[in-house]
């Protein structure tokens, strides 16, 4: 992995490495494909952004990392590499013991993640206990300095309250402060800023970014919201329909995106220099997972379709440095796709 930005080698060390993963639900209709073939990397302190429409597949990834896909779901291909282990090859012991500790998730409601007739002392303490041996007034003490971390005024107190003595804003502190208990090599955040208002997003988003910062770890941002992305990532991978259709560092998606779902995204949000104009919306509407469309997923919507577009899908290509894109608008995709007539190659973005 080339350094770039004046990275030092060691933040390129890949720390997570996702190789043509597939996910499916089995449905009356037939087999729903919601993660089809997905391959990106993460570095080492590096914050990657996965984005896109609801329904893309964002939430299923992240949850396939850690093996958390529920039933009647299940991960039908690829490779998950942590470090370079294969996360599928491993036993659900072995998943129950990287869980919480190596790899952590923020999800996106604390409301259903934490439980409501336990005290925060409990559930925080649960994990120190679990994956450290902590004696309880070890692992409270811990709490109390992960509260405090959070910015949750008087920790000690606090410690002892139910979940609904927390406003939303202060759940979802306390779900960051479990997350990071054991100082995760790699954290997975769910929508954090989902369902608070706006004062509440500014403050979980300036306390993420006060982590990454302080913290060397590698997370990955689940999320629709290009502001947020925008504030936090280092680089950005965006989902259509269950596939990743570009990858580029965060610059380069704010201000050379290169494929049209990327720039359609972009073209919905409100901006401050438009004159007022109004905003664009992406025509048509997601594709049927079940029965998707032939060729590439976002044609039917795409205004600048070529013919070749319904005949096969693009594959992730380098277009320029640290710039990938599924597009046949780009020769080098068709020139990769001739090149290889048409046999699948992996491509870790």
């Amino acid at each position: 992995m080339r350094a770039t930005n004046g990275r030092a080698a060691a933040v390129d060390e890949v720390v997570l490495d996702v190789r043509d993963l597939r996910v499916q639900f089995p449905t009356r209709r037939g087999l729903l494909t919601a993660v089809d073939g997905v391959s990106f990397q993460v570095r080492r302190g590096e914050t990657l952004g996965l984005v896109g429409e609801s329904g893309c597949g964002k939430t299923v990834t992240g949850l396939s990392i850690l093996r958390l896909v529920e039933q009647p779901g299940r991960i039908s291909g690829g490779q998950i590499l942590f470090h370079g282990e294969d996360l599928l090859a491993k036993s659900e012991r072995e998943m129950r013991r990287l869980r919480g500790d190596a790899i952590s998730m923020i999800f996106q409601d604390p409301t259903v993640t934490l439980n409501p007739v336990l005290r925060i002392s409990e559930q925080m303490t649960e994990v120190l206990r679990y994956h450290r041996g902590m004696r309880r007034s070890e692992a409270r003490e811990r709490c109390v300095e992960l509260l405090r971390l959070v910015g949750i005024p008087n920790p000690e107190e606090r410690l002892d309250h139910y979940p609904h003595e927390f406003s939303g804003g202060m759940q979802q502190r306390v779900i960051i402060a479990i997350a990071l208990a054991l100082e995760p090599a790699l954290l997975l955040a769910d929508e954090p800023t989902t369902a608070l208002d706006v004062t509440v997003q500014a403050q979980i988003i300036d306390l993420l970014k006060r982590l990454k910062r302080e913290r060397a770890g590698s997370m990955v941002l689940i999320t629709h919201d290009l502001g947020v992305v925008a504030q936090l990532c280092d680089r950005v991978a965006v989902m259509y329909a269950g596939s990743i259709v570009e990858v580029a560092p965060l610059r380069e998606i704010l201000e050379q995106p290169l494929h049209p779902y990327t720039r359609g995204l972009l073209d919905c949000v409100p901006r401050l220099d438009t004159g007022g104009r109004r905003l664009r919306a992406i025509p048509g509407v997601v594709p049927d997972l079940v029965a998707p469309p032939r060729g590439c997923r976002f044609q039917p919507r795409c205004e600048a379709a070529l013919e070749h577009c319904q005949a096969r899908r693009p594959r992730l290509v380098e277009v320029a440095p640290e710039h990938f894109v599924a597009c046949y608008l780009y020769p080098q995709v068709l020139a990769a796709e001739e090149r290889s007539d048409g046999v699948p190659q992996a491509v870790h973005p």
